[in-house]
């Protein structure tokens, strides 16, 4: 008879001691399993997928084998609480993995996941204000974009659902209510949260600060919000618009506004929009390579890189952690001064990502200037004038609004060229000039709310 290796014998006896151990780690309970191995899901759907059973020594990793299907979320891994959210992308079949880890052994249980794409449901639209200037669709020429500030993209993907634009809305600046942003003991204004998401492009950590409407529940994967995404001007950080909802006053806007029947719940988004972790400021040292100068074309095109952060880091990580419903006809972007200038430049050059575009008192940059205030000048981010247009499918799907101070002497009548160039291009907008408003909150508030009203009605404003 042939003899037995040591190591054999070994080898033997260590795969007999790891398979009591786990038979001994599961027996003296029920065996873990999946909560199920089925999960059907629409397109922007979540589910939560548990393990059940498990022990609270194990350490359950979550794996999927195709992320394009099916994103992971939110995942739980010790093993009595094991659980993870699965999120729909697009249509197709994917297979969970949960690898059971535990002290002798690991078993995995898999489960199935189908995506079944998502009926588009056609938005209705609000009936036609005043002093709204609209014109009928023309074809003009588009170049391709490239990461570097640049104009439309020539292969846009044909918008699926509609959204309002500016024929179809209202103007209430300068008819706003006195109390819009008053803080009311009858209304509950939601809840504020710090989030950081990590960027491709600093390849560092980032903050924004996320606002979420009065009734918000993590775990109700049922009820998606809108959402926008609202950006500070140059010099300043996601804290122009409060660092709690106490201290914000979009957030009393928006809890205002839904309190009083006139829009539907939504998400508001601040984030860091200078895409940089150098430091800007008016008097840089020039031996240090960690300071910018405020108004320089270096510092402004970390401004204009927010384009790619927002669409590659900050959108996928709100839709990955947060019941935010997907899609250009739930997302806008709107922002202040050089915020007004990323809001206008994103959402028209990527107008696939984005139904809904506000620039409130936007800065210099969309087109060629020289700026006597800060001693400079730029090359448009669009190239030539015509260039400063939507793609012909989105021109009479995309809502547009500029609203400007007369008493701005910041960007002066910028905002008033960018509206005349876009009318000139035949692009439906909504421009509104705030009477005595400066460049600050007494034009960016009104506006912010005249903004809302039109992007996210409830269905009792629509009738």
């Amino acid at each position: 008879m042939k003899r037995i290796s040591k190591k054999a014998v070994s080898v033997v006896m260590t795969f007999a001691i790891a398979a009591s151990v786990f038979n001994v780690q599961t027996s003296d309970a029920k065996a873990p399993k999946l909560s199920t191995k089925n999960i059907k899901i629409n397109e922007g759907g979540k589910k939560v997928l548990k393990l059940k059973n498990g022990s609270k020594k194990a350490k359950v990793t979550w794996k999927i084998n195709k992320s394009s299907i099916a994103k992971l979320s939110k995942k739980v891994t010790k093993g009595n609480k094991a659980s993870v959210t699965v999120k729909g992308v697009k249509k197709g079949s994917a297979k969970i993995t949960a690898i059971y880890k535990i002290k002798g052994g690991n078993k995995k249980f898999t489960c199935n996941v189908k995506v079944m794409k998502k009926a588009v449901q056609e938005a209705t639209v609000t009936p036609a204000g005043n002093n709204i200037v609209t014109a009928s669709p023309t074809v003009v020429p588009v170049v391709t974009p490239t990461i570097q500030p640049t104009a439309v993209p020539t292969e846009t993907p044909t918008p699926t659902a509609k959204v309002i634009t500016a024929d179809e809305a209202v103007n209430v600046i300068g008819n706003i209510p006195s109390d819009y942003k008053t803080v009311r003991d009858d209304v509950d204004y939601g809840t504020f949260e710090g989030i950081k998401y990590h960027s491709n492009i600093t390849n560092s950590m980032r903050s924004a600060n996320v606002f979420l409407p009065e009734g918000y529940d993590d775990s109700d994967y049922e009820t998606l919000y809108p959402v926008v995404y609202l950006m500070h001007g140059i010099g300043q950080y996601r804290g122009l618009f409060g660092m709690s909802v106490d201290q914000s006053s979009v957030a009393h806007i928006a809890g205002n506004a839904v309190a009083n029947g006139l829009t539907k719940k939504f998400i508001i988004v601040c984030p860091d929009i200078r895409v940089s972790d150098t430091r800007e400021t008016d008097n840089p040292d020039p031996n240090n390579p960690n300071e910018v100068k405020t108004h320089s074309l270096a510092n402004y095109k970390f401004y204009d890189d927010f384009r790619e952060d927002l669409i590659n880091n900050l959108m996928p990580y709100m839709e990955e952690n947060f019941n935010v419903a997907t899609g250009r006809e739930n997302t806008a972007v709107c922002g202040f001064s050089m915020g007004g200038r990323e809001s206008l430049y994103i959402g028209i050059s990527k107008p696939e990502f984005f139904g809904y575009v506000g620039g409130l008192c936007p800065a210099f940059g969309l087109v060629d200037y020289e700026n006597a205030n800060v001693a400079m000048g730029e090359d448009s981010l669009f190239g030539a004038p015509e260039n400063l247009t939507l793609p012909k499918d989105y021109i009479n799907n995309t809502y547009i609004q500029i609203t400007a101070g007369t008493n701005d002497t910041v960007v002066n009548k910028q905002p008033l060229e960018y509206y005349q160039i876009l009318q000139e291009n035949n692009v439906p907008i909504l421009y509104a000039e705030v009477q005595n408003g400066y460049h600050g909150d007494n034009t960016y508030d009104p506006g912010f709310y005249n903004f809302i009203l039109n992007v996210f009605p409830s269905e009792e404003a629509k009738q």
